[in-house]
């Protein structure tokens, strides 16, 4: 009964200790839009890229695959590294532009 207990104890204290937001790096959240410079929107499409891709794996050289292909990484890739919406769309800008 001792271990039971402990053993719930342990679990919800694992539960309390993890994050269930998506990690959003420094990425400020202003959608994309005119009003905001093309630079400023692929300056955080690299912190997304850099921060939240290349938290789990190596980054592939953004040469690598052209604008086709790198839309259909992004939108593969985009619920897995739990992105939204607009920060998959701040990834593909910054990829499809330094290609």
């Amino acid at each position: 009964m001792k271990r039971l207990f402990l053993l719930m104890i342990l679990a919800i204290g694992i539960a309390a200790c993890t994050s269930q937001k998506p990690n959003t790096g420094t990425v400020t959240q202003t959608p994309i839009n005119a009003t905001t410079s093309v630079n400023e929107n692929l300056a955080q499409g690299k912190v997304v890229f850099e921060n939240n891709c290349g938290k789990c794996h190596g980054l592939p050289a953004l040469e690598k695959y052209d604008d086709e292909k790198w839309k259909s990484i992004v939108d593969w890739m985009a619920p897995k590294a739990k992105l939204t919406s607009q920060q998959a769309d701040l990834v593909y800008l910054y990829v499809s532009t330094s290609n």
